[in-house]
Order: structure tokens, then C-alpha cells, then sequence
């Protein structure tokens, strides 16, 4: 036989061979887990395929099954091969406290992402952008609050046209455009954060990093990094950021030079957050452009899915735009447009938080990678490497936590509203508990969930001000989405008529 036959046969023996002991070997660690699926090594292969098409058909039945414990699923993208998936309260919370030491929401990230084959080793060994994201986007909401609501202003009326006609918006792709330059707002200011290349670099990054990770989550471990440099267009993208943002970043490493850190005179967003977080191995131009394109990413796709699922809900219940526009027009007169003012508006706070609760953007949050071996205090044993996680869609529909969980009811959370002379304490969408898990939850919980509570009111607060909603006669359900994995995505082809304000 010629050697161009055999030696790929052999390959592809020795790695068969070697997944095959490899699975029976964490198989054997996971055994006291229930398994919802096939555990066998050829059934689990084709069952993560059905995970990755049916995840919230396949959790649902686990957590029906198994409430209160746990359960495992075969899945294609966890370097374990396995996810087990908890449920009920006190599971949740020890989740959620467990230390970053212990189990990692950042190692979930790069396995996910696969960034050691696709992003030419940057962010694979610090996450100092977390810190960066929740005290800068967070402690800057007051002061940057002008130029948010600014940006939401220009941005909405470029991509909702202003009409006395009712107009088709295609609704996914233009709020991930407005939330897009809103971010961009706190990175780079005005006007290049309205760049219609810097726009074509981030969405070029985005679909790019997906297929990438994709690729070489199928791919041997072997071949991993040749199939990443392959496939992986992420460093070219950076080559070509480096050109629009690069002399940016590389004045503010000089200046950072020249005065130290948190210099008097710094500017007031995202570039010098992460130089004021990154330590000196980290502290170049390339690393801080990996890190904004990421935080970019997080930040829009999350956000706007949001946006999307409130403006849909506004269409389909226009019972709740009068008394929405009431409190938004009521708070605005007392207040003014500040941070402070969104966080008063208790019935947005809640018609947002229910939108979110009933439509489920992900089947499972609070994802964490065990780093060591990990015991709950019922003795479910946590293997080191194994991705261990919460099921959200799940809980948000549990008739245990919520009353008719699966009828909508925008001011279901108004009365969860903690107040203190007059003033809200808390947001619902913002919050943390055991009950309410689209952010996640604990230290490890995502960093930018009060920036994008404060953008998601505030572009529907204008446009409720500005705008009529309605859907399009004969569309159909304006929540059409598919099902990736983990993640329910909005169809591209949902649209909402808009039109001026008819006062």
C-alpha cells in the first residue's frame, strides 16, 4: 500500500484510539452522574450533534428528571467531552461561590473559543480585561452617561428611519449596529467610533472567531494549532484594526510612559481602562485591540439579542406603551436623562427583566471549568477539567420560582423593586440570584451587566419616545430564532415596522 494511504490510515487510527480511551477514562470519572443521552462512544458522539441542534429540548428534560441534582450531556465544544448541569438553589449557590481558583468561567471562555489555536496565544493567560470592563464601564456610567445617550440618539435615527410611515426595520442587525457604535462611544469617542470600517472590522471579527472555534473544536488536538493558523483570520483582522486604532493605543503607552498610570488629563474610556489593568507583559498595542475586539463582541451580540426580544414584546403587547411612556416622561421631567433616572424606571426595569426571563436567550448560564477536582457539600464530584453549569432557560421557567412562568407578564418584577426613600436600590436586570440567571452569578458573574442594563433602557426608553411599534401584518412570531448549542439566536429576517410618534 502506498505510504500516502497509510500513514493518514494510521493517523487516523491512533487518534480514534486515543479519543476512544480518552472518553472511556472521563466516562469512568462522571459515572455516578446521570447521563441524559447516550454514554457510549459512539451513541455520545452523535448525541452532542442532537445537543448542539435541540440543547433547550435536551437540558429541559434533564432538569425535569434530575431537579435538584445533576446530570451530564455529551457536548461537542467542552474539552471534557461532557457538561454536567446542575439545578435547584442551593447546587446554584455553591456554584456561584465556588473560587476562581477552583472552577474558572474564564477557562470555559478559551476552550470555547479555542484561543490558543485561533488568537496567536493573546488573552490565553490573563483576563485582567474583566477587572477592566467592571470597574471602568461601571464607575464611568455617571460620567459617560451624556455620550452614551448621545450615541444612542445618532445611532437609532440612522438605523430606525423617522417616517410619518410605517417602515420595516430588519430588528437584529440594526441594533446590533447601534449597540455596536454605543460601545464604540466609550472606546474611542466620536467619530471613529461611527467608522463604517471600524463597524465592517467587528463584524468581520465576530463571524470570523465563531467558524474558527467551530473548526477546531472538530479537529484533533494534534493538529489544533496548524488548523487555527489555518482557518483563523482573527490576526489579520487585528493587522487591519492596528491601522485605525493602533496609533490611539500606542500614544497612550507613551504617555503611560511618561506620567505612570491613572495620569491626570487620561482619557475616560475602555483603552485606558484595560492599560490601566494590564500588567507589563501585556502592555502592548495588539494585546489591548484582542482585548476591546473581545469585550466588542460580548458586549453587542448579548445586548442587542436583548434589545430584540424587549422591542418584540413591545410589538406583540401594545397594552404596556402607554404606561411605559408615562414613567419614562415622568422620570425624565424629575430627573433629567441620567444613569441615575433609567435605574428609577421601575416598570421598564421589569418589562425588560420579563422579556428576557420568557423568551431565554441561553439554556445555560454561570458556566465554569473545574481547575481541580471539585466537591459539592451533597458529594457530586466535579473531575479537574470538567465544565460544570447551571440550566437558565430552565430555572426562568420553573413553575416552582414563577407563577405561570410561561405566560408573559411585563410588570411581574415591579414589586421586587427594593426601595429606600423613593429611590430604586436595585435593578432586576442587573441582579444576581439563584432564580434570575441571564448574567450569571458571583465574582465570576458578567462584568458588563450594569452598562448593559443602562444601553438597553435607554435605546428603548428613546425609542418609546420617539417612535410607534407594530409587527408587520401576516409576519408571524416576531421571536423566530434556531438553537446553537447553548444559545437560541434571533433570526436575521425578524423585522418590526416603525414610524414617528404619532402625538
Amino acid at each position: 500500500m502506498h505510504p500516502l494511504i497509510i500513514y493518514p490510515c494510521t493517523f487516523g487510527l491512533l487518534w480514534l484510539l486515543h479519543l476512544y480511551y480518552t472518553f472511556n477514562k472521563t466516562r469512568g470519572k462522571l459515572s455516578a452522574i446521570p447521563t441524559v443521552g447516550s454514554d457510549s462512544f459512539i451513541g455520545a458522539y452523535f448525541y452532542a450533534w442532537k445537543f448542539f441542534f435541540r440543547g433547550f429540548e435536551i437540558i429541559q428534560e434533564g432538569y425535569d428528571k434530575h431537579y435538584g441534582t445533576a446530570f451530564k450531556i455529551p457536548a461537542l465544544d467542552a474539552s471534557s467531552g461532557w457538561v454536567v448541569v446542575v439545578s435547584g438553589a442551593k447546587l446554584i449557590d455553591e456554584l456561584k461561590n465556588a473560587p476562581r481558583s477552583q472552577l474558572s468561567s474564564f477557562e470555559v471562555f478559551k476552550d470555547v473559543m479555542e484561543l490558543e489555536s485561533t488568537f496567536n496565544g493573546y488573552l490565553n493567560d490573563s483576563e485582567f480585561h474583566v477587572n477592566a470592563v467592571r470597574t471602568g464601564f461601571n464607575r464611568s456610567l455617571v460620567s459617560r452617561y451624556s455620550d452614551l445617550r448621545e450615541e444612542v440618539i445618532v445611532s437609532v435615527e440612522k438605523h430606525f428611519p423617522m417616517t410619518k410611515e410605517w417602515t420595516p426595520v430588519p430588528l437584529v442587525d440594526s441594533l446590533a449596529a447601534v449597540i455596536c457604535c454605543v460601545l464604540n462611544r466609550l472606546t474611542v469617542d466620536a467619530p471613529l467610533c461611527r467608522e463604517p470600517g471600524l463597524l465592517k472590522l467587528q463584524v468581520d471579527f465576530a463571524s470570523n472567531m465563531i467558524v474558527a472555534a467551530a473548526i477546531v473544536h472538530l479537529t484533533p488536538s494534534a493538529l489544533k494549532p496548524f488548523v487555527g493558523r489555518m482557518v483563523s483570520r482573527v490576526p489579520t483582522i487585528i493587522d487591519r484594526l492596528r491601522k485605525m486604532m493602533g496609533p490611539i493605543v500606542e500614544e497612550r503607552l507613551a504617555q503611560q510612559a511618561e506620567f505612570g498610570k491613572k495620569w491626570e488629563g487620561q482619557p475616560n474610556d475602555l483603552i485606558s481602562w484595560l492599560l490601566d489593568h494590564a500588567p507589563p507583559e501585556s502592555s502592548t498595542v495588539n494585546d489591548v485591540l484582542y482585548r476591546v475586539m473581545v469585550i466588542n463582541f460580548a458586549g453587542v451580540h448579548t445586548t442587542s439579542a436583548v434589545l430584540a426580544s424587549v422591542l418584540g414584546r413591545l410589538a406583540c403587547h401594545p397594552e404596556y406603551v402607554e404606561p411605559l411612556r408615562e414613567e419614562i416622561e415622568r422620570v425624565v421631567a424629575q430627573k433629567g436623562w441620567t444613569k441615575d433616572a433609567i435605574l428609577q424606571m421601575t416598570k421598564l426595569d421589569s418589562f425588560v427583566t420579563e422579556a428576557t426571563r420568557v423568551s431565554g436567550l441561553s439554556s445555560l448560564t454561570v458556566l465554569r471549568k473545574a481547575k481541580e477536582d471539585f466537591t459539592f457539600s451533597n458529594g457530586l464530584a466535579i473531575p479537574k477539567g470538567t465544565t460544570v453549569t447551571a440550566a437558565t432557560h430552565s430555572t426562568h421557567h420553573d413553575p416552582r420560582i414563577y407563577e405561570e412562568p410561561g405566560v408573559f407578564k411585563g410588570f411581574r418584577f415591579v414589586d421586587q423593586s427594593r426601595e429606600q426613600n423613593g429611590e430604586l436600590m436595585r435593578s432586576n436586570f442587573a441582579s444576581q440570584s439563584t432564580g434570575y440567571l441571564l448574567f450569571g452569578l458571583g465574582h465570576q458573574s458578567c462584568p458588563g451587566r450594569f452598562v448593559a442594563d443602562v444601553q438597553v433602557k435607554t435605546v428603548v426608553a428613546h425609542i418609546l419616545l420617539k417612535y410607534d411599534i407594530r409587527l408587520p401584518e401576516g409576519q408571524g412570531d416576531p421571536f423566530r430564532s434556531f438553537s446553537l448549542g447553548i444559545h437560541r439566536v434571533p433570526s436575521t429576517a425578524t423585522k418590526l415596522l416603525f414610524r414617528e410618534r404619532a402625538i
